[in-house]
């Protein structure tokens, strides 16, 4: 996965406060919005527990305008379905 951020463009969620509905063991929120984009492993993603009303929500801590905005799904271990290793933007 590429790890950058575009000329004249800010990474906002990295000084953001994450939560989610829940963990799945040591799966926290803070991981959502460290910076890394670890695909899985001790200190990669973070994971709900497996229902279909789960959430995830980064305060960016201000109301800001986001003319673009990406989010990586997993790849990897445990993954299946069209979405491994996709990225909603």
């Amino acid at each position: 996965l590429p790890s950058f951020i575009l000329p004249g463009r800010h990474n906002y969620a990295l000084s953001g406060q994450a939560s989610q509905s829940s963990n799945y063991g040591d799966f926290y929120a803070s991981r959502a919005n460290d910076g890394r984009l670890v695909s899985w492993g001790i200190d990669g993603i973070t994971h709900t527990q497996e229902r279909t009303d789960e959430w995830l929500m980064i305060d960016l801590g201000a109301y800001i305008y986001l003319a673009h905005m990406i989010m990586y799904n997993r790849d990897g271990y445990g993954c299946s379905g069209a979405n491994c290793g996709k990225c909603a933007t």
